[in-house]
């Protein structure tokens, strides 16, 4: 491979490139509803994905003919999927693993740290000076949810959970009195501007799991345990297993008896979203356009036809082979993480479980630990040599 002078570090071509295409994914996403940046971004953003994808494209041709054969495949999929589903996400995300290829995924999490953090504050900053489009929320009762500069309060609230969460996985080998206050500092930030539950429950729970397992630790001749396997088969199983309880909470019969109680309430109206997405479309093999909740709530607030749940939004905007082969992609995930990093075990799953009520689990910008999908495609180690545990979180004995 190539190399260039950035620096004065030699950098091969194809990290140049993964993170020149990861700053321009970045910016363009977060700073998109800046309004004298209206357009502009979106078609750099778009020219971008394309120079990645052929640069991509010719970089699989150098592979063994099994695993080219095999990525052109997905390739096809993914921009396929960007065309019936109207959304780029998943090729998004399928170029951002192939580029990454040969870079530790601690390296990236710094960089994207050194971006994430100065964007969400300038983004901030341009929503009070008035300089963002800016959307009106509500909660029952009056209380004002502010958007931030961003379509959505969650959106910024995922934002933060993601620098909380980033933050806790570098320091997972010594999580610490700071790693305690940068995370309720973060749940206190969500809940005064935006009031999001699910990111203030993931935070709380991911916080409370990983001091958790320093402190109690199963022994390794427990490994082989019915219990022990019990787990590990639910958990790397846990996206089918969610994808199920999706639909069965959609389900119409379901709703009939949920649809006015608490729980409906509580998730602002989500059951009864899923319930009418799934009544009103059909399950297809390649996909359609299905808006998510961001994508389709007017000024009030108010929902229209849409749906937040991960499971829902990509068996019927992405079809039933994307979910099948993103299913059996994460069943991967979860069998190389369980060998390589406990903490990145129990972090996937966190998200995932936060897939139920937002979209924010498969997303890059988002959920950068996504990227984690290239140890699993090539077959090497992203994950800093540290001599770290290799099952669940609560047996890692770093």
């Amino acid at each position: 491979m190539k190399t260039t002078s950035l620096l004065n570090k030699p950098v091969r071509l194809n990290v140049l490139l993964f993170y020149v295409f990861y700053t321009v994914f970045m910016v363009s996403g977060m700073l998109s509803n800046v309004v004298f940046l209206d357009g502009i971004l979106e078609t750099i953003y778009k020219i971008a994905l394309v120079v990645v994808l052929l640069a991509c494209i010719a970089s699989m041709s150098k592979l063994p003919r099994n695993k080219m054969l095999l990525m052109y495949a997905i390739t096809i999929l993914a921009v396929v999927a960007r065309f019936t589903s109207g959304s780029s996400t998943l090729l998004s995300l399928w170029l951002l693993v192939v580029a990454s290829r040969g870079i530790k995924l601690d390296n990236i999490i710094k960089y994207d740290l050194k971006l994430r953090i100065p964007l969400l504050i300038l983004v901030s900053i341009l929503y009070f000076a008035g300089l963002t489009l800016t959307n009106v929320h509500f909660r029952e009762g009056g209380m004002i949810r502010h958007s931030m500069g961003f379509d959505n309060p969650n959106i910024f609230s995922a934002y933060v959970m993601a620098i909380v969460t980033e933050i806790i996985y570098l320091h997972r080998r010594k999580i610490g009195l700071f790693d305690i206050i940068i995370t309720i500092a973060g749940i206190g930030l969500v809940a005064y501007f935006t009031d999001s539950r699910t990111q203030m429950v993931c935070m709380g729970v991911l916080l409370f799991g990983i001091i958790l397992s320093k402190i109690i630790r199963i022994k390794k001749r427990n490994k082989k345990s019915p219990l022990y396997n019990g787990i590990m088969f639910i958990v790397n199983n846990s996206f089918f297993i969610l994808l199920g309880l999706s639909l069965l909470l959609a389900n119409s019969v379901l709703q009939i008896n949920i649809a006015n109680d608490d729980f409906n309430s509580f998730t602002s109206g989500r059951i009864s979203n899923m319930s009418r997405v799934v009544d009103t479309y059909d399950v297809t093999l390649v996909g359609q356009k299905i808006g998510s909740a961001d994508e389709n709530r007017d000024f009030t607030g108010k929902n229209k036809l849409s749906v937040d749940n991960s499971y829902i939004y990509i068996l019927y905007s992405y079809g039933i082979i994307v979910t099948v082969l993103v299913g059996c992609s994460f069943y991967l995930y979860f069998r190389r993480a369980q060998k390589e990093n406990g903490v990145l075990y129990f972090i996937m799953l966190m998200f995932l479980l936060g897939g139920i009520m937002e979209h924010f689990c498969f997303e890059p910008i988002l959920n950068i630990f996504l990227l984690y999908f290239a140890s699993v495609l090539y077959g090497e180690s992203k994950i800093s040599n540290t001599g770290e545990g290799k099952a669940l979180p609560s047996e890692v004995t770093q």
